[in-house]
């Protein structure tokens, strides 16, 4: 990690001592902007705010998913993080909106190269960094905050580590309104495909381009397979143009038994269509890690990364984790022609991981 500043400190044992001067001071969280990032954020933003921990936190994160804060049981503000390209217009815009909130430190998980160079042109007087392990995010990401500011009471218990998003009423009312006639079982598909920028686009483009999504033509055959063998209603769910139009071909191939929902509403309304349904399919993302924060069975088809360290949160009975181990395995590649490690995941062993799933309590 990059040497610190004076500014900064480690956010661990050592910074124990400046943590407990800190209670209850106006404190802001960086380095997890996205949609998973966030929800491996959520046990430590828990912790952060109870017990009179910090008086005010904010979290810096990206507006789309920053409705899934609302479903936690603490009030947090946030701050949006610019969208689109990264200039020094939007810096300067971002750098006045945190100097304005007047914040006592600033917390930047995983140690955010990109987050300190941006707290450096604040005028918060203290930044503490997170320094990344080989544990899982969610439980690196509590432990750290558990050292720095410690405070009386029980946590202890591993359930704390596990994200849990409560859907709020208004978009459990929304989500049960769009389904209500929609037949069981339904199965939430998250194919993906952000990565590829691209309104109009091929299969080949994705499963080329998009190194951490299981092959397209699975999901399709998946999809025939859950319609044939269990009637099944698949429901698309996602965001954005890419994921829009892929879905929108889906959904032509599978026929009237497959729903578009791309774009349908926030990330918290996501969440609740997700409770809706009865079991996720979905490769490495942010929906994947919402359907299981949410207490939905959830089938991960998982590729690149390490699973150790950004795998899908909860019980057992609740997740199948379909992967396979490969030489080449874990990688950070921008392209790949096979996907060997998701191109080895067959649409029958997804379809067996479903009936386990359904086996374990009747949906």
């Amino acid at each position: 990690m990059q040497a610190l500043n004076q500014r900064q400190l480690s956010l661990d044992a050592e910074a124990t001592e400046i943590g407990q001067q800190l209670a209850g001071c106006n404190l802001l969280l960086t380095g997890a902007p996205r949609l998973g990032d966030l929800l491996f954020a959520c046990p430590a933003i828990e912790y952060l705010c109870s017990g009179g921990t910090v008086r005010e936190l904010t979290v810096l994160c990206f507006g789309y998913a920053a409705p899934i804060l609302k479903g936690l049981t603490v009030d947090v503000k946030t701050i949006e993080f610019p969208t689109g390209s990264w200039n020094l217009i939007n810096k300067w815009r971002l750098t006045r909106t945190i100097n304005r909130r007047n914040f006592d430190a600033a917390i930047v998980l995983d140690g955010k190269k990109s987050m300190r160079k941006l707290l450096e042109s604040t005028n918060i007087p203290l930044v503490l960094v997170e320094a990344s392990t080989d544990t899982h995010k969610t439980e690196q990401h509590f432990r750290s905050v558990l050292e720095c500011f410690p405070t009386a009471g029980d946590w202890d218990d591993p359930r704390v580590t596990v994200p849990r998003i409560e859907v709020t009423q208004s978009a459990r009312a929304r989500a049960f309104a769009k389904l209500q006639t929609v037949g069981r079982p339904r199965v939430a598909f998250h194919v993906g495909c952000q990565r590829v920028n691209r309104k109009k686009l091929s299969y080949a483009d994705v499963n080329r381009t998009a190194t951490k999504l299981w092959h397209v033509e699975r999901f399709l055959e998946l999809g025939q397979k859950l319609i044939n063998e269990f009637g099944a209603t698949i429901i698309m769910v996602g965001s954005g143009s890419s994921e829009r139009a892929l879905a929108e071909e889906l959904s032509a191939r599978l026929g009237p038994k497959c729903i578009n929902t791309v774009d349908w509403g926030d990330t918290m309304q996501t969440a609740a269509l997700l409770q809706q349904t009865d079991t996720l399919v979905a490769s490495d993302g942010g929906i994947l890690h919402l359907g299981a924060a949410v207490g939905l069975k959830t089938i991960a088809v998982w590729g690149p990364t390490p699973l150790k360290v950004f795998g899908p949160c909860g019980p057992p009975e609740r997740i199948r984790i379909l992967h396979k181990k490969v030489s080449c395995s874990p990688c950070k590649k921008s392209s790949c022609d096979d996907k060997i490690c998701l191109s080895s995941i067959s649409a029958e062993e997804a379809l067996a991981a479903f009936g386990e799933l359904i086996a374990t309590n009747n949906v």
